[in-house]
């Protein structure tokens, strides 16, 4: 099993995947396909995006919708840091 990929609505998607799969990778590999368009792309615009995470564990005290919730508020915690700017730049530890 790989994952989850669904749209939230708008613009917004939620992806479910393994712990050991997001390690960094994830955000690494949109990242890598992003640049990838954007410098190949003669459109007038880039790609950008904004990523919320959170962590869900089964049988845990915290509810899926509470997940959902606290990595929306992440999005847009992410998305307000960035905001003033042209272009977003994410710095992946």
């Amino acid at each position: 099993n790989k994952g989850f990929c669904g749209r939230m609505g708008g613009d917004e998607f939620v992806i479910i995947i393994k712990e050991e799969d997001y390690q960094g990778n994830f955000e690494k590999m949109l990242k890598a396909k992003v640049d990838y368009y954007n410098q190949r792309s003669k459109d007038a615009f880039k790609l950008m995006y904004s990523i919320g995470s959170a962590e869900y564990s089964i049988g845990g005290t915290v509810t899926i919708d509470d997940c959902i919730r606290l990595a929306d508020y992440n999005m847009y915690e992410m998305k307000s840091t960035y905001k003033s700017r042209k272009e977003m730049e994410f710095y992946l530890k």
